[in-house]
């Protein structure tokens, strides 16, 4: 509906800062498949940009990319990727689900150029 609902953190964060002029509200989001719960996710996305949020890539089905094969930890990187650039946002940076890494690391940094 154009805003953050309310009791959410991005409500929470926007709130203090109309309380608290200095406060500066940004967050870095990391996202995967419809973080909002709704099948086009993109104007949620486009306004979390619009107002500084920054929006990382977390892998589209949250992949734990340790056990994947090579070919799966390009498509979970990518595939998120792309789903992220689709809304004019050029995602910087990935958050590692379950906090692993795949077994040759190259392959996750790769996928970010």
């Amino acid at each position: 509906q154009g805003q953050p609902a309310p009791g959410t953190a991005i409500r929470i964060l926007m709130d203090v800062a109309a309380a608290h002029p200095r406060f500066r509200p940004v967050a870095s989001l990391y996202v995967n498949e419809h973080p909002f719960g709704t099948p086009d996710d993109g104007p949620a996305l486009r306004w979390l940009a619009a107002h500084g949020f920054e929006i990382g890539n977390h892998t589209r089905h949250h992949t734990n990319l340790r056990t994947a094969s090579e070919s799966e930890v390009t498509a979970a990187i990518t595939e998120e990727d792309a789903a992220i650039r689709a809304t004019g946002y050029q995602p910087r940076t990935l958050a590692l689900p379950y906090g692993t890494h795949p077994r040759r690391a190259e392959s996750a940094i790769a996928r970010l150029r």
